[in-house]
């Protein structure tokens, strides 16, 4: 051999290794283990999908429920409120019809004064002093004598 060329006969297996590389089984082995930390990250991830499709799942039923509940609530307070509604309507309308009634009364009464004193144009003077009197004390629970002390027996008030 020759002293120009290398005698020196490498091993590269050595030289592998001398070199810091890693073998060809060595290298299997970390790939197989990346893929198994990445298939574990995926198993993982995968269960934690799982559970939260579960808890959205049971949510939904949930609110499902929560909101029936809620309708119920809400059409409770809503006939409780249309009831105290419906009473203080009936109590203002009652109120009403008796005001009403009273007004009735009261234009028949004046309806009934009207027709004494288109009558009473006709009457002799001392027959009108009589009916005013009775009418102011009927209308104000006095009596007559109270109407004479009040004036009311003038001339004015004879038409």
């Amino acid at each position: 051999m020759s002293k120009s060329g290398s005698d020196v006969e490498t091993d590269m297996s050595k030289v592998n290794l001398d070199r810091g590389g890693k073998s060809k089984r060595e290298q299997s082995r970390d790939v197989v283990a990346t893929m198994e930390k990445r298939l574990s990250k995926m198993e993982n991830a995968v269960i934690e999908f799982d559970q939260r499709l579960e808890e959205d799942v049971l949510t939904k039923v949930g609110f499902g429920a929560v909101m029936e509940e809620l309708q119920g609530q809400f059409q409770g307070a809503l006939n409780s409120t249309l009831d105290s509604i419906r009473l203080d309507f009936r109590i203002k309308l009652d109120h009403f019809m008796a005001e009403l009634t009273a007004l009735c009364d009261e234009v028949k009464d004046v309806k009934g004064d009207w027709a004494l004193w288109k009558s009473a144009h006709l009457m002799p003077k001392h027959v009108v002093q009589a009916i005013i009197a009775q009418t102011y004390a009927r209308r104000r629970f006095v009596s007559s004598d109270e109407t004479t002390a009040y004036g009311l027996l003038t001339r004015h008030h004879a038409l």
